[in-house]
């Protein structure tokens, strides 16, 4: 009889297992059940294509590695053909032993991709564990029903990782795995931080209109209803000219205050006239592109969100920094609906003298440079907007900080619509 689909696959699947059993060193009757887990959700070509004894000898390979975890801490090897294990054959393996998480698989494969490493195959299984306190494997599966929820990652890479490179790979997916960590541990934080925030501007002391004050506060509530991937969390004071961090202020990525999220933001002193204008100016938020990179879920230029603070003469007297990405889901959010952007639409929307064509068709004006184009974008004065109105399609908004950008079938979006994926994006957004 020929066997066809997902028979084949549990075919081969239930003569691995007992092999993988049978070869095991301690806990056989553990190991059967877990092979078959190990496979559940693999695809079934990426399964039908390996012979049984292979399926076997990798599971087992995996099952060894977790025998025994330090609390809190990743477990990782890379095997390459050198290994002397066939079933690794012509790739390389990287297998990780981990705590589950959000974000691990995402970063994970950012991370080899981003080491230049093709990745053919991730097998993810997540089971109950339960572990002695030297970190050894008792049970698993459903002899722990009220164990440890733990991620088994198993890799495949195309090629070869050569011996001399493998350390190079475990200390950059530790580094992200510790990023990972960061931000899941400090996610509830940095919530609380956003909506402690966003409470507290009504009761500042800000020279702003009271009107701005609420939709900063809207904003950055908005921003809590799934529009805002939280990395990382920093409170700056400006002190005799410097901006200085608060210590123990940090969470998520920052957390350590060597990690600079802009190219001398730390001092004052050393950064560009702009820059020293943007800190001073009375202006309450504003949205910056970083020049960092995220190593956790997306690998993508991070945004951020800084609010200032001021003292009772209404000058800066520091900031309050949010890290992150704009999740996909904002992406598409019509500006109209969106705090702080909407009450810029609607000013430009407005204007006597604004180019039809400007809504219509989503041409880029070419009488604005991208300078006068941002400062348009931030200003509630028709007569800049009538004098240098200017818009961003998806070509040119790396060039142009706009506020918001016109897609081509006439609809505003924000300008992170345009910039998610682009090294190259503008680092003002500001509103």
């Amino acid at each position: 009889m020929v066997r066809t689909g997902e028979t084949q696959k549990d075919v081969l699947v239930t003569e691995a297992a007992p092999l993988a059993a049978a070869a095991a060193e301690a806990n056989g009757t553990a190991v059967e059940p877990f092979v078959r887990a190990f496979y559940q959700h693999v695809a079934l070509a990426d399964v039908v294509s390996r012979a049984a004894s292979d399926l076997s000898e990798a599971a087992l390979s995996i099952w060894r590695l977790a025998a025994e975890r330090p609390a809190g801490r990743p477990k990782i090897r890379v095997l390459s053909p050198s290994a002397g294990e066939a079933w690794v054959g012509e790739r390389s393996i990287v297998q990780i032993i981990n705590d589950d998480m959000p974000f691990l698989v995402d970063s994970t494969s950012a991370a080899l991709t981003g080491l230049g490493f093709d990745v053919r195959l991730i097998i993810h299984p997540v089971l109950n564990v339960q572990r002695d306190g030297a970190g050894r494997l008792l049970a698993s599966g459903p002899d722990a029903p009220d164990g440890s929820r733990e991620s088994w990652m198993q890799v495949e890479l195309a090629g070869v990782i050569e011996r001399e490179r493998q350390n190079a790979v475990v200390d950059r997916l530790e580094a992200v795995l510790a990023d990972v960590r960061a931000v899941v541990e400090d996610w509830p934080a940095m919530r609380e931080a956003t909506a402690q925030i966003a409470h507290a501007i009504g009761s500042a002391a800000a020279p702003v209109p009271g009107s701005d004050a609420e939709e900063a506060a809207a904003f950055l509530q908005w921003l809590d209803q799934d529009n805002f991937f939280f990395a990382g969390y920093r409170e700056y004071a400006l002190r005799d000219g410097d901006l200085r961090i608060m210590p123990g202020s940090g969470r998520g990525l920052l957390r350590l205050d060597d990690y600079l999220v802009f190219d001398g933001l730390r001092a004052l002193t050393q950064t560009s006239p702009d820059v020293q204008a943007f800190l001073r100016a009375p202006q309450l938020t504003t949205i910056l592109k970083s020049s960092r990179t995220s190593s956790v879920h997306r690998p993508v230029p991070m945004d951020t969100i800084v609010v200032k603070t001021f003292d009772q003469t209404g000058q800066v007297a520091g900031l309050r920094l949010l890290l992150g990405l704009f999740t996909r889901a904002s992406y598409v959010h019509p500006v109209d609906e969106i705090p702080l952007l909407r009450r810029r639409c609607s000013v430009a929307r407005s204007a006597p003298a604004l180019p039809r064509t400007a809504i219509t068709d989503g041409r880029c004006s070419t009488s604005s440079t991208p300078s006068r184009v941002t400062s348009c974008s931030r200003s509630r004065k028709g007569s800049c907007l009538r004098s240098h109105w200017g818009s961003c399609t998806s070509r040119s908004a790396r060039a142009s900080p706009c506020l918001f950008c016109v897609t081509r079938s006439g609809a505003l979006r924000p300008a992170w619509f345009f910039c998610r994926a682009t090294a190259t994006a503008p680092r003002f957004a500001g509103a």
